[in-house]
């Protein structure tokens, strides 16, 4: 081995050496906990992991991850000096979790060094009350749901669905539901078998049918609709159904195929309440005529027109973005989201950026 050799193992070995006794090391009492059988209605459980920093150099914890929402770090904030202790205090929620769980909660060091903490156990479940099966109280008639939602939740817009809902009364007298009352749009229907009078302590069953053929709609839609009753503590109850009209596609036909040429837009400085315009090129690389079936945007300063009678194969057409900028100075950021009959995007979101000037202090 000649001296060259010799010396770059040497700078290699120091190298290592300086950056193993660079590394954090935290030393636990202990890094599992298993808190055996909890009740589901005893509350929160706790448990303390205690730490002592064992490294030659000052570290902190820069943020603690859980893999689920139900359990809840706190950790000590700030430098901990070595040889100093310190403890990581892990709480989780045991109510509606019933059967075993292992949950772990992950430090994650300011030299990016990870020390994962499990807790594990069993709930055991406590005995249902009338409330678990009807959850949403209003007034004194309690309903299993308050929105009803097709079981996946999506459905497509050639077709109708029906959700089934009960509603219990929890009064000391009979409720009558006026069923002549209820206004509800073309398409949707409430089928409640005749009844109107609810006993106490008794429940009556309802579905409601809803035409997504006649909603003329796509995307996320939620629709309401009241019942009217004579419940003296609140005679008008609200429910409302939710879903996502999607389009059916075949994959044995052939599609449109959208593209745009960009999906994020920098419209540069911008004076202060001022409108101002830009487009985007769309153009249809398929076989069918591309539509645009909606345009979803929260903003009521953005407007977008698009082609309403659809792009033929092979032709490109324009999306005309108009932005009415705010008063106020800043970094602005605006999104919204186009739906195709494109299978492989039939939903787009596009990103517009601006700088809105300050108006010079008179």
């Amino acid at each position: 081995m000649n001296i060259k050799t010799l010396s770059l193992l040497c700078i290699i070995v120091l190298s290592l050496t300086s950056i193993c006794h660079a590394q954090s090391v935290l030393s636990f009492t202990e890094s599992k906990y298993n808190f055996g059988k909890i009740p589901e209605e005893g509350g929160k459980v706790k448990k303390v992991f205690s730490f002592r920093n064992a490294g030659d150099q000052f570290i902190s914890i820069s943020n603690v991850k859980t893999s689920c929402g139900c359990t809840v770090p706190s950790w000590p904030q700030g430098a901990i000096a070595p040889g100093d202790t310190g403890s990581i205090e892990v709480t989780y929620n045991p109510m509606y979790r019933t059967g075993l769980f292992e949950k772990t909660a992950t430090l994650l060091l300011s030299d990016e060094t990870e020390y994962p903490l499990t807790i594990m156990g069993e709930v055991t479940p406590r005995e249902k009350g009338l409330d678990d099966f009807y959850p949403f109280a209003q007034g004194n008639l309690w309903f299993k749901q308050s929105t009803l939602i097709p079981n996946s939740f999506y459905s497509y817009h050639d077709t109708l669905f029906t959700v089934e809902n009960s509603v219990y009364n929890a009064s000391t007298g009979p409720i009558e539901i006026d069923w002549n009352q209820c206004v509800l749009p073309e398409f949707m229907q409430i089928d409640t078998q005749g009844r109107q009078i609810i006993p106490a302590g008794d429940s009556l069953q309802f579905s409601v049918k809803y035409d997504v053929r006649l909603r003329n709609e796509w995307g996320a839609v939620s629709d309401t609709f009241q019942i009217y009753t004579n419940d003296v503590e609140v005679p008008v109850k609200t429910l409302r159904v939710v879903t996502i009209i999607q389009e059916r596609f075949n994959a044995e036909e052939s599609h449109p195929k959208v593209k745009l040429d960009n999906t994020e837009i920098y419209m540069g400085e911008l004076s202060p309440g001022i409108r101002k315009k830009t487009s985007i090129e769309l153009h249809n690389g398929g076989n069918r005529i591309l539509h645009i079936r909606k345009v979803i945007s929260s903003y009521s300063d953005l407007s977008i027109d698009y082609p309403k009678d659809g792009i033929l194969p092979g032709e490109s057409a324009s999306l005309e973005i108009s932005l009415k900028t705010p008063i106020s100075g800043g970094p602005l950021l605006r999104r919204f989201a186009l739906i195709t009959n494109d299978p492989k995007h039939s939903e787009l979101h596009i990103i517009i950026q601006a700088d809105i000037l300050h108006e010079p202090s008179k």
